[in-house]
């Protein structure tokens, strides 16, 4: 007799003829409705209203003249991107496809010119890096190694990395005063936030540009004041903020 555990193994390294793996895999842990403590951020769809996830098939179609072209936005496509400006309080707004990686690459390349420099907090995401490797550019940590002495007593262990300090930034803003933008992550991926009101304060006075991966704060701009959350970076002075439907929205 073999324990569930292993019958699920054995299937998953060899399923059965006529089997689909992956989806039949995906549709039983739909009947089984599981609690869901990882992305995407729509909890299985129960924080849809039925007229949206009844109809998600029905309405997964590409750009046309309905529409519009997320490329060259106008009509609905317009509408929408208006409509989520309005909403995060940006003055434009555009919408991505390829995931948070693929928005900080589009920020970092309309930002930092070929072959220049940016300062970046050590909780940047891989993506930066990347960012950095394709497009020539030079990624400067702001911050030296070391653990967050910031975990209050008693609470969950807190990032550890340290978010960006204003102290920090403005030893790394005196070193490399060649470095034109500075890029933050705030939340990180353990919730930890960063002064960023601080943070624009510095980088503007310099004439630089602040940058923020806010992938996992897109519901900051609406959290109700009960929630006592910290507030969105846009409103904080950012200049551009990249944020994630699938991660936190």
């Amino acid at each position: 007799m073999r324990s569930p555990k292993s019958t699920t193994s054995s299937w998953i390294s060899d399923p059965p003829a006529g089997a689909v793996p992956l989806l039949d895999a995906l549709l039983r842990a739909a009947e089984e409705k599981p609690a869901r403590f990882q992305m995407p951020a729509h909890q299985g769809g129960t924080l849809f209203p039925d007229s949206f996830r009844l109809h998600l098939a029905d309405i997964d179609w590409t750009e046309g003249p309905d529409t519009g072209d997320l490329l060259h936005p106008a009509g609905p496509v317009r509408a929408a991107l208006d409509a989520a400006a309005r909403a995060f309080g940006a003055g434009s707004t555009r919408f991505v496809t390829g995931g948070s990686t693929s928005a900080l690459f589009a920020l970092l390349h309309a930002v930092v010119p070929r072959g220049g420099t940016f300062l970046a907090g050590r909780a940047s995401h891989r993506s930066v890096l990347a960012a950095a490797e394709l497009f020539g550019l030079t990624a400067i940590p702001v911050s030296q190694p070391g653990p967050n002495p910031h975990t209050p007593p008693g609470s969950c262990p807190a990032s550890p990395i340290p978010p960006m300090s204003a102290g920090e930034l403005e030893a790394a803003l005196a070193r490399h005063p060649e470095a034109c933008a500075v890029l933050a992550t705030s939340p990180d991926y353990y919730g930890t936030t960063a002064d960023i009101a601080a943070l624009a304060r510095l980088v503007h006075a310099r004439g630089r540009v602040l940058l923020v991966d806010e992938a996992h704060g897109a519901h900051l701009a609406f959290a109700p004041p009960e929630c006592q959350a910290p507030p969105p970076a846009l409103s904080q002075g950012a200049d551009g903020v990249v944020h994630s439907a699938h991660k936190t929205l």
